[in-house]
């Protein structure tokens, strides 16, 4: 079960900085898996951007696993001739200070 703040709730999920789970702790998706099938294929980032068709701010959310719009994931994997979890993947990080119960 998510926490959702209500002042985000009007801008939908792709707007919110971060997502908190129930139990207190930090959850993101990372692109790490996506820049190492670049470097294994021996694309740079300017090179898929131009084939995603995916502006230089998009790439750079990416780059610091930002949220980006699932139609950017579809993009990259046509790009990428790949499914989603072949670019990215689920991480919970903790916080320093949990909230504890």
């Amino acid at each position: 079960m998510l926490k959702i703040s209500r002042f985000y709730a009007g801008y939908g999920i792709s707007q919110m900085p971060n997502i908190i789970d129930s139990k207190g702790g930090l959850t993101m998706i990372t692109y790490k898996k996506m820049f190492h099938r670049l470097i294994d294929i021996g694309m740079k980032d300017s090179e898929l951007r131009k084939k995603a068709n995916i502006s230089a701010p998009t790439m750079t959310k990416l780059k610091n696993d930002k949220i980006v719009q699932t139609d950017i994931i579809d993009k990259l994997c046509k790009a990428l001739d790949c499914q989603p979890g072949d670019i990215m993947e689920y991480e919970e990080v903790q916080e320093e200070n949990p909230v504890k119960e």
